[in-house]
């Protein structure tokens, strides 16, 4: 590559990065919406299964409360209901924006600011935050549920220590660093930008 396509890169990233800063509360609150929906999302098809199961009506339905068939069933419409919203929808409906991002202005994009493929956002999404940083969104909680429901209990509260702690981290780190990036940013070579102006 040479130096004067690799100077417009930098340039252009430079750009990226000053004009279309983002602070953290607003990436909370973009966050914040979006784990709403998701949780009234997940809710839907929970408290169906479950009223369906046991002829009963419950207000707050955990996974635990599913014998291993029913809490894997319930787990596996979740984790497709969070791989559409995170994942599908942000690469081919509404590029880099979740309804949280949408509602705040905010957009994932690539070091380079092109839309992230399917790849990238799964990479991002499904590893970086779901995974990696476990205590971020509902669905991580479940996957914690069900392995405590199929190894033991301790597993799954030893599961929430861990992936807390490095959520923890990565927010701390994400406000210590120039571009407010968490683990799930640096891991796809993604970051979040303003697309107001």
């Amino acid at each position: 590559m040479n130096k004067e396509v690799k100077s417009t890169r930098v340039n252009k990233r430079l750009e990226i990065n000053n004009k279309f800063r983002v602070s953290p509360s607003k990436r909370l609150f973009a966050y914040l919406i979006d784990h709403i929906i998701l949780v009234l999302l997940y809710a839907i098809p929970i408290k169906y299964i479950y009223s369906i199961i046991t002829k009963k009506i419950e207000n707050k339905i955990t996974l635990d409360m599913f014998e291993f068939p029913y809490a894997l069933m319930v787990f596996t419409i979740c984790l497709l209901i969070s791989f559409y919203y995170l994942i599908y929808s942000p690469v081919y409906k509404h590029p880099g924006k979740t309804i949280g991002k949408r509602a705040l202005g905010l957009k994932v994009v690539n070091q380079d600011g092109s839309n992230p493929d399917f790849r990238i956002m799964f990479i991002r999404e499904g590893i970086g935050v779901i995974l990696l940083e476990g205590a971020t969104y509902p669905i991580s909680g479940y996957l914690y549920s069900l392995l405590g429901l199929l190894i033991n209990t301790n597993t799954e509260k030893i599961l929430i220590y861990i992936f807390t702690l490095i959520t923890i981290i990565s927010i701390i780190y994400a406000l210590f660093n120039k571009d407010n990036a968490m683990f799930h940013d640096r891991i796809a070579k993604t970051k979040v930008i303003s697309t107001k102006e």
